[in-house]
């Protein structure tokens, strides 16, 4: 199935058949309701109701599923109620003023926007003899309420996370950043699915740059379905075939409200909990936003333990295999002898070793992740303890292969952004394979690769290892350390927001 097809006898960006497509409402009851029904079929969540008003017929029409059943019969009452009578229908906002004043609304002209209000959780009330339409906001989504973060924990700070409501979202942004100069641009993508996409920056301090290439690439998109913000993630990528991620995703509103401060810019989808922040570089994904509640030595010394935990969940297996097949001179004595007296009774070479307790060890963690919560932590636990236990007592692998895959296992958990932890472990096979043909060299070989393709890729034009290629001394303090807030640079330079760098005043 191609969710991104161009094609369009596969789908419709119109709500209504094609023979009725920009159709107005008519001033004829009958003539709307065979539209509507010819658009939504035989639904059963679908309700037209006729009413006589005054003397006057009424269409009324909402959909179960997406309207409060309370407010229903707060819409129904005051149609029927006697003092109607001095009322006037083909005043529209004079009716709403007095029947309605607490809804939110829409005066409606066309039929496709009516469909789309429909689906929005909107009542629609049409007229005889009025070729527009009152819509009036009772929706009633059932939505998971604002809990802790499940992905991204945290120890002090916020404890709340995004929700699949699009404006609880929404609201948790502003109730951090409380400024004018906050937007939200809305926007409808997805020809099947219609998921309400919002972008968010702060325009007194956002690149116009940034913001209108991110625009330009939303309204360019052309795709079916959208269910969750990693759907965009690879459309609006510079490279999608990269395995690095291009954007950086958050289910933490105080970390998307943070990156609007430093001049980033945000996505919200509607369905789905987590946000994605554009522009992303590559030390971002090694930076959490309590690195800014905690002191700032304990952050630096937490920085050094992710970059140290980079480089053993992407190389250590990929260095254990090249030094102890191809080059056992660097390998202590003692060391060495351990290591060959403990493998002298597996069967198998260093390479297959290597490759199986890595593959079992992924098995074992997927498993524990796709297991109901309540037993998936135990059996990844036990799992690896009884089966790392029973190869050893087997011969089948050597116990310095399970530390070592142990410790790549742990380091790889230490990378704050999942999507991130995910490349390591792609990369971390491509480096074994390099390293059993090649030894070291080939290793060498495989990060040069890396490092080439990191040097290419791009997040919305800003280079992707920024600020180290190319390098700005200003932005490169904030990679490895945390400066006291006094002395900490407020805004990444190479974002050129149009609010200048500045440092707090003492």
């Amino acid at each position: 199935m191609n969710f991104f097809s161009n094609d369009q006898a596969t789908t419709r960006n119109s709500l209504l058949p094609e023979d009725m497509k920009d159709a107005p409402i008519s001033a004829i009851l009958e003539t709307n309701l065979e539209c509507l029904q010819a658009a939504f079929g035989n639904t059963v969540d679908i309700r037209f109701d006729r009413m006589l008003v005054d003397g006057q017929s009424v269409l009324f029409c909402f959909l179960d599923s997406m309207t409060n059943a309370q407010e229903i019969d707060t819409i129904r009452q005051p149609l029927l109620a006697p003092a109607l009578a001095s009322q006037a229908f083909n005043d529209l906002e004079h009716l709403r003023m007095q029947l309605f004043p607490g809804f939110s609304y829409l005066i409606l002209t066309e039929l496709e926007k009516a469909c789309s209000c429909l689906l929005d959780g909107y009542a629609l009330l049409f007229f005889e003899q009025l070729d527009k339409a009152l819509a009036l906001s009772i929706v009633n989504l059932k939505s998971r309420g604002v809990e802790e973060p499940t992905t991204q924990t945290i120890i002090r700070g916020p404890k709340e996370s995004f929700t699949e409501n699009l404006q609880t979202n929404i609201s948790l942004v502003r109730r951090r950043i409380k400024h004018t100069a906050l937007r939200f641009e809305s926007q409808v993508l997805g020809k099947d699915t219609h998921t309400s996409v919002v972008m968010a920056y702060m325009q007194n301090i956002a690149n116009d740059t940034i913001v209108t290439e991110l625009r330009r690439r939303l309204q360019q998109l052309q795709i079916n379905f959208l269910m969750d913000s990693s759907i965009l993630e690879e459309s609006l990528s510079d490279n999608m075939y990269s395995p690095f991620p291009m954007f950086l995703n958050t289910e933490r509103p105080d970390t998307l409200a943070a990156s609007l401060i430093q001049g980033k810019v945000a996505v919200i989808v509607d369905g789905s909990p987590f946000a994605i922040i554009a522009p992303a570089v590559f030390n971002d994904f090694f930076r959490s936003q309590e690195d800014f509640y905690q002191p700032y030595l304990m952050s630096m010394f937490i920085r050094l333990i992710r970059f140290i935990s980079l480089f053993l969940a992407m190389v250590l297996p990929a260095f254990y295999l090249a030094v102890t097949t191809y080059h056992q001179e660097l390998i202590p004595s003692l060391l060495l002898i351990m290591i060959v007296g403990q493998r002298e009774e597996v069967p198998f070479p260093t390479v297959v070793e290597v490759l199986l307790m890595e593959i079992t060890f992924e098995i074992i963690r997927e498993a524990g992740i796709r297991m109901p919560r309540a037993v998936g932590n135990a059996v990844s636990i036990v799992g690896t303890l009884v089966i790392g236990q029973a190869a050893v007592e087997a011969g089948i692998v050597s116990s310095v292969m399970v530390v070592i895959v142990s410790l790549t296992g742990i380091a790889s958990f230490v990378v704050p952004i999942y999507s991130m932890a995910l490349t390591l472990r792609l990369l971390r096979f491509m480096l074994i394979l390099l390293s059993a043909a090649m030894g070291l060299y080939g290793m060498g070989f495989g990060l040069i690769l890396i490092m080439i393709h990191l040097v290419k890729l791009n997040s919305l034009g800003i280079p992707y290892l920024t600020p180290l290629a190319p390098s700005s001394f200003r932005d490169l303090i904030g990679v490895w350390i945390r400066l006291p807030y006094p002395k900490m640079f407020q805004r990444s330079f190479f974002l050129k927001t149009k609010a200048p760098l500045y440092r707090k005043k003492k």
